[in-house]
């Protein structure tokens, strides 16, 4: 959703990082066996050259990113044609990542409906907050205004997530020594966590982490105290408009994917307690829904995934999903997680996301991403999309159901995508392949709206969409 220039060079320098050497994994389907290199989105690569073919376009990339393509305002649903060159003090590009077991795959058969709840979300809406940006710098979002959330309640939102893209992943408050990771943690990342049995490729890894660490703590870095400080002030702002509005919190993206479980405790206690410490009994109580998990994808590279151990998949982001899983769940609040949709015979992304949607109750809600409104390329993924919302359960490139069956009570459903260049014809015509697929499910099942940051979202264009859909 790149809408301007410079927040395009934003995500180029930021959000699109995490391009790296695909894992290999055999993934055994009902009928027949595929066995197949598993990559993003077509991305191939080589360590120790940054050259990588993307449907058949060179692209040069250096750095591991949050989760690939995703949602930030600016945006990180980048076009598969996409060049660029990014700088993150590393030199190379590696590593390979396993996916192992055997998956026995079933058509969609039912359409799961979600069981009554106070808190159960509705009509989303992604409000960005806080401050944008690269490792080195960083620029604030617009503020929204009590008006704008009275106009997007009465354009049908019911849920406002509020989501930081800044970062706030490296320090527990405002200074250095209050870091979350050291460069001996780093150093001591094994390849069993990287899923990756080439030392050359952990070295590669362990720099390209450090450089990026170093580069975040000597630029844009801010603490979890100053998020947690931004979620206060733009809660108030909703609720100012409406005191029975829903509000969900986020859990920040993490950039040392590997070392995911290193951040669970911390986010406990410096996110969710430090927020219920300075929220009144009754707004807790009443107004926050539940949080959302910010990592956008559990990516092919630089974590393992093994299909066998559905507890967490051997995977450190599992392990820190399950985790503040159970925090918010002992409270009687939602979860909910919006990955990037991608699924081929090269492509294990829907595998992963699958098998946590289907197999675990560690998220209430897996609302995936389409990606096609901002790329005409992504087109294969809206009917994959659709069928999963049709069965209820996350179907790969062959619409089976990931792991066979459901056996999960996590709702699945989709991310709405739009920006301001609705008005224009090409984009409005993908955003309305949206609302063929999905309006007959609004009132059935709930959705959540990324619409951009707040000039976006609240430009005429867009409101009048979201009415649409919503009303």
């Amino acid at each position: 959703m790149y809408k301007k220039i410079f927040i395009l060079l934003i995500c180029l320098l930021f959000i699109l990082p995490g391009c790296a050497k695909p894992d290999n994994g055999d993934i055994s389907n009902e009928g027949s066996s595929v066995s197949s290199t598993l990559d993003e989105g077509g991305i191939t690569a080589t360590s120790g050259d940054m050259t990588l073919n993307e449907n058949g376009e060179n692209i040069e990339l250096s750095g591991q990113g949050s989760s690939g393509s995703g949602d930030v305002p600016g945006e990180s649903e980048v076009s598969s044609g996409s060049t660029g060159s990014i700088d993150t003090g590393a030199t190379t590009m590696p590593t390979k990542a396993t996916v192992t077991g055997t998956t026995k795959n079933t058509t969609p058969t039912n359409t799961v409906t979600q069981p009554q709840s106070a808190h159960n979300l509705k009509n989303g809406m992604l409000l960005y907050i806080g401050y944008s940006g690269g490792p080195t710098s960083a620029f604030p979002y617009p503020s929204f205004s009590k008006s704008d959330i009275e106009t997007l309640l009465d354009a049908g939102v019911t849920d406002f997530i509020l989501i930081p893209f800044g970062q706030y992943n490296f320090l527990k408050a405002g200074d250095t020594s209050s870091a979350i990771l050291s460069h001996s943690d780093i150093n001591g990342i094994t390849q069993s966590q990287i899923g990756s049995s080439s030392s050359a490729d952990l070295a590669v890894i362990k720099e390209e982490y450090s450089n990026r660490m170093d580069l975040i703590m000597n630029g844009s870095a801010r603490g979890l105290d100053f998020l947690v400080d931004e979620y206060i002030k733009n809660m108030n702002t909703v609720l100012s408009a409406n005191s029975k509005a829903k509000i969900w919190f986020s859990f920040p993206d993490i950039d040392v994917l590997p070392l995911s479980d290193r951040y669970s405790a911390v986010y406990e206690q410096h996110i969710y307690k430090a927020l219920k410490s300075k929220i009144s009994a009754t707004v807790w109580k009443e107004n926050i829904a539940g949080f959302y998990y910010a990592c956008e994808g559990i990516v092919q590279w630089y974590t393992p995934f093994n299909t066998n151990n559905t507890t967490d998949f051997n995977n450190a982001i599992v392990k820190n999903m399950r985790y503040l899983s159970n925090v918010v769940h002992a409270d009687g609040k939602r979860f909910m997680w919006i990955p990037y949709y991608r699924s081929s015979a090269s492509h294990s992304g829907a595998e992963r996301i699958g098998h946590v949607a289907n197999k675990t109750d560690i998220f209430d809600y897996v609302i995936m991403q389409p990606n096609y409104y901002f790329n005409e390329k992504e087109a294969p993924w809206m009917p994959l999309v659709k069928a999963s919302l049709d069965s209820g359960a996350v179907v790969n490139y062959n619409k089976y159901v990931v792991g066979g069956t459901k056996t999960s009570k996590t709702i699945v459903t989709a991310e709405l995508e739009i920006d301001a260049r609705v008005s224009q014809s090409s984009f409005k015509a993908r955003y309305d392949t949206y609302v063929s697929n999905f309006k007959p499910f609004v009132g059935k099942l709930p959705f959540v709206y990324y619409a951009g940051a707040r000039d976006d979202l609240m430009s005429p264009e867009v409101l009048q969409c979201v009415r649409e859909m919503y009303k």
